[in-house]
């Protein structure tokens, strides 16, 4: 009930703020609709966790919520657009004129671009990896490409350089080029391991937008 409540006030708040735009929204009026409805979307991505295997058992509210979740991270995704502009901090006017004369100048915009890109990654990624992770297909086929198939490429990398490591074991300074090169790849290896498996955990999940 909680989640269903966060993703429709999300949407009702974004459907109400494009509304009022022909009405001369104010610029500062548009920031806290966008404010409001990008905590109700992380809020709503939390929850995400503690549902996933119920949705798993029902297709229809699966894919209800996730026609839901793509209408209100594209509508968000859009709102956002405007404070990537290199005046959007000192504009007073309707968001309207932002959004048409609507321009992104790198070399006076970074502060904001930079806010934006990391406000429509966090928004873009949260909503695709719980997507990805409510089908079970689609969540063992991104632990296969994110962590099973890199994780077989380092081994044997490690593989071949033992071996080689057998063969030129009397070449001092071959020898310590493939110590040095195998431990970079166990180190690789069982970094990459620890991230994936500390991004996939529940944990993370929640606490990651929660903490927002």
């Amino acid at each position: 009930m909680f989640s269903d409540q966060q993703c429709v006030t999300g949407l009702a708040i974004i459907i109400s703020a494009y509304y009022q735009l022909q009405f001369g929204l104010l610029r500062n009026d548009w920031q806290i609709i966008i404010y409001l409805t990008l905590f109700s979307s992380l809020t709503h991505i939390a929850t995400i966790t503690f549902l996933r295997d119920y949705m798993d058992e029902n297709l229809t509210i699966r894919c209800w919520r996730i026609l839901l979740m793509l209408s209100l991270a594209v509508s968000l995704s859009v709102a956002l657009l405007p404070s990537g502009t290199y005046f959007w901090d000192i504009y007073t006017g309707p968001a309207w004129c932002a959004f048409r004369s609507l321009r992104i100048d790198l070399q006076r915009s970074s502060a904001t671009f930079v806010s934006m890109l990391l406000s429509e990654w966090i928004l873009i990624m949260g909503y695709l990896t719980r997507i990805i992770r409510m089908w079970k297909l689609t969540s063992e086929w991104s632990l296969w490409l994110l962590r099973s198939l890199p994780g077989n490429i380092l081994k044997y990398i490690m593989r071949c350089i033992s071996s080689w490591q057998t063969r030129n074991h009397q070449s001092y300074i071959l020898n310590f080029i493939l110590r040095f090169l195998h431990r970079l790849v166990v180190t690789i290896y069982v970094m990459g391991k620890i991230a994936y498996d500390l991004g996939a955990s529940s944990f993370l999940e929640v606490s990651s937008y929660s903490d927002r």
